[in-house]
């Protein structure tokens, strides 16, 4: 029987993803504070709150040009001319 060294699992020290959030469908038009909530569900139907972050957002006070470019989807190829649009 060999012997092997065994190593701790470090954990990650900022999260997997991200999340892009149109704050402007948010109440008040996005202006003011908010918590969002992340839960996990499970096939039996359990949940379990994984976490809370509470934000402040000023859409009011907005300058700089925001928004995302929703076409084409990701992972599309596109080899014409394509129509593009986004929100703002």
């Amino acid at each position: 029987m060999s012997k092997r060294r065994i190593r701790p699992i470090r954990r990650r020290r900022k999260p997997a993803g991200a999340i892009l959030l149109l704050t402007q469908g948010l109440w008040n038009q996005g202006n003011g504070t908010f918590t969002l909530y992340a839960f996990a569900y499970d096939e039996d139907g359990h949940s379990t709150t994984l976490g809370a972050k509470t934000i402040t957002s000023d859409n009011g006070h907005a300058v700089k040009p925001f928004g995302a470019i929703d076409t084409p989807t990701y992972g599309q190829t596109v080899t014409t001319s394509f129509f593009n649009f986004g929100w703002r």
